[in-house]
């Protein structure tokens, strides 16, 4: 996974492998990052399955992120039993609007709760009662 460089005092409250859509196909490898600032989805510029890619130094990584103060809020895509797909959405509007798109290996239950604790403020106080998100292999 990569590593999100913190600023300040900022303190990292969560973080997760998920996996994203490019063209149609969904790509793993990326880290969603949840801070007590900001929300960042660290992507893989190439799809890390191409050998290719390690030929040209590997895949490197961007970075999206919506400021805390910036969150509008969830919008589910769709949502299965150990998968869901969602949007997350900044207040910006035109070009300053951000959306990251997420595919994540839990439902969109766990996801909006989880971000709706965040934008009311109580996380990190209550991050011990969330549950940490684990990857379940497909049945």
């Amino acid at each position: 996974m990569a590593k999100l460089v913190l600023e300040g005092e900022e303190r990292q409250l969560f973080m997760a492998p998920v996996s994203f859509q490019r063209k149609g196909h969904i790509v793993p490898g990326a880290t969603l990052v949840l801070t007590d600032r900001r929300v960042v989805r660290l992507t893989p510029s190439r799809d890390p399955r191409n050998p290719l890619a390690f030929l040209f130094g590997g895949p490197r990584m961007y970075l999206e992120q919506i400021r805390l103060e910036e969150y509008a809020g969830l919008e589910v895509v769709w949502d299965r039993k150990h998968e869901s797909y969602f949007v997350l959405r900044s207040t910006g509007e035109s070009y300053l609007h951000v959306a990251i798109e997420v595919i994540a290996p839990s439902p969109a239950a766990e996801w909006r709760e989880r971000f709706d604790r965040w934008r009311r403020g109580e996380w990190p106080h209550g991050a011990a009662a969330l549950p940490k998100a684990t990857l379940r292999k497909k049945s």
